[in-house]
């Protein structure tokens, strides 16, 4: 994988993991052969190319593609990487082989998502790289880019012609960069060029988009990367592009170990580029997970036309439809949290930092809890001190949002444990400290708290959204602020809710919050059917 916050940015892609997504792309390439068309050529793109290690795959996989199959046809095999660095390791390499005159591999230096692809219809046929660029420029209305945008910038066209015959690629595949920071300039551009852009122009939907435009149509395009869009309430516009324009044929699920280092959930994207006469028709989608240990396994199906027929458009198997189903459900007349509420962290230091002790030190010492002291109604283990100096406030804080009522909230963990704090109690960075704002100040924090700490929330969290940290994952307040709240009760209700009798100096049993969680269900107008996948969801975490 790969961060674009490093100099090469590179996590090299685990060798096993490479031979399978080429070993998808050989499939494809012998389906091209077996067709009927006399002869031409095999165009393969890794537009993010780093150490060339799938280009170089496919060459010494080459031999697993008949020799005969292969005389009419010549192999393409294009790197592009905005690291010269990375070039100048790829063409190492490459000069270490010994190929023939029926394969072309090339590198080059460049910004894959800056440029044209093809040439521009309003341009006359005279182009030089620098006319290109400032025309490039010129057209999203830029009057003065960045030096090294402009220095980089890459049109496809103009490069690499070969793929220009077939309008295109045979297959675009690779390990793209994922959260690359990107200046507000660059922001800025890439808001104007690509149509599935989320609010925070992550990196990798953008390479994957212009891979499809660099295809040709029936190209095939085999990614890997990070699995959060298939879900993720930011990414629908790219769902929306990837379900128009490509027949998706498989997700491969990677086990948490393929990269040790990086804690980001991955799959592996494969997909063929739609012709117009494709766009309606239905289309069964493949979901399996790998591990390098034991394989593939959980193979499931869903219908790529029932996807794109859903609100949100889920890229899930199986349960789609049931799960999208009640996400629609828990949002109808439900009103955001960051709606009704502020949300905010406590003192941004550690429990068991150098300002934290025992015993109060002097008066101005207070009680001051973490994450691990709470639990679902009841706050439990021992509390430190800390002296508060109101004069510090990007580490302390407004003291008064501590010194009232509030719900304090887990940040660690992918469930919500939530606990009603009557006492002014002051908490550290991993809690989070919610009330409500003051035009909603009637309702009331118990019922909040009896919402946020049931499976349904937690199953909203976990299915709306996908979180990329698999140790010590954290909750993002960007989630928190997305879920549906539906205030105010009825009297029956809170009747109920009076019955409960909820003890806050003691932990809740399965018993009592079983009971609570049927409540919420209740609440949210849950059919049996959906009950009972959140029941199963419930077993899981």
């Amino acid at each position: 994988m790969k961060k674009g916050k490093e100099p090469l940015g590179a996590i090299p892609t685990p060798e096993k993991i490479v031979k399978l997504m080429v070993n998808l792309s050989l499939d494809f390439i012998n389906d091209i052969l077996n067709q009927p068309l006399g002869s031409g050529s095999i165009s393969i793109l890794d537009n993010s190319v780093g150490d060339g290690r799938f280009l170089f795959e496919i060459l010494k996989q080459k031999n697993n593609i008949r020799e005969s199959d292969l005389i009419n046809f010549k192999l393409i095999l294009h790197g592009l990487d905005i690291n010269n660095e990375s070039i100048n390791l790829c063409e190492s390499k490459k000069r270490k082989l010994a190929t023939s005159k029926d394969i072309e591999i090339s590198f080059k230096t460049g910004n894959a998502l800056i440029g044209y692809i093809k040439p521009p219809k309003t341009m006359k046929n005279y182009y030089t790289e620098e006319k290109l660029t400032r025309y490039f420029f010129d057209d999203l209305n830029i009057n003065q880019p960045d030096i090294n945008l402009v220095k980089n910038a890459f049109h496809w066209f103009y490069e690499w012609s070969a793929p220009n015959t077939k309008e295109g690629y045979d297959i675009c595949i690779g390990n793209p960069p994922f959260g690359i920071s990107f200046t507000s300039e660059e922001k800025n551009i890439y808001r104007r060029i690509f149509e599935g852009v989320d609010p925070e122009i992550e990196s990798y939907l953008l390479f994957v988009e212009r891979s499809i435009h660099l295809l040709r149509e029936g190209g095939a395009l085999i990614f890997l990367i990070p699995n959060n869009f298939t879900t993720n309430f930011r990414y629908q516009a790219f769902r929306d592009l990837l379900l128009n324009q490509l027949n998706i044929n498989k997700i491969i699920m990677l086990d948490d170990n393929v990269f040790p280092s990086v804690s980001v959930e991955t799959c592996i994207v494969m997909g063929y580029k739609k012709t117009d006469a494709e766009k309606g028709l239905s289309h069964i989608i493949e979901f399996s997970k790998y591990s390098v240990e034991g394989g593939f396994s959980q193979i499931k199906m869903n219908d790529q036309r029932m996807i794109m027929d859903q609100k949100f458009r889920y890229i899930l198997p199986d349960l789609a439809t049931e799960i999208t189903e009640i996400l629609e459900i828990m949002e109808t007349g439900a009103l955001f949290l960051k709606d009704i509420a502020s949300i905010t962290r406590g003192i941004e230091l550690g429990f068991k930092s150098t300002f934290t002790n025992e015993t109060p030190s002097t008066q101005e010492s207070v009680p001051v809890i973490a994450g691990r002291n709470i639990s679902k109604f009841s706050i439990k283990g021992d509390r430190r001190y800390i002296e508060f100096d109101s004069n510090r406030k990007s580490i302390f804080k407004d003291k008064s949002m501590y010194m009232k009522p509030k719900l304090l909230l887990r940040r660690i963990g992918r469930e919500l444990i939530s606990v009603y704090d009557p006492t002014m109690l002051f908490c550290v960075c991993d809690v989070y400290i919610i009330t409500f704002k003051p035009q909603w100040s009637h309702f009331n924090l118990k019922h909040l708290e009896i919402i946020l700490n049931s499976s349904l929330l937690t199953f909203y969290l976990n299915h709306k959204f996908q979180t990329v940290k698999k140790i010590f994952p954290k909750i993002p307040i960007s989630y928190l602020k997305q879920l549906p709240i539906k205030l105010p009760f009825s009297a029956l209700e809170e009747q109920e809710i009076a019955e409960m009798k909820i003890e806050r100096e003691i932990c809740l049993g399965n018993e009592e919050i079983t009971q609570m969680d049927a409540f919420i269900l209740d609440h949210y107008n849950l059919s049996k059917s959906q009950r009972h996948i959140i029941d199963t969801f419930k077993q899981s975490i």
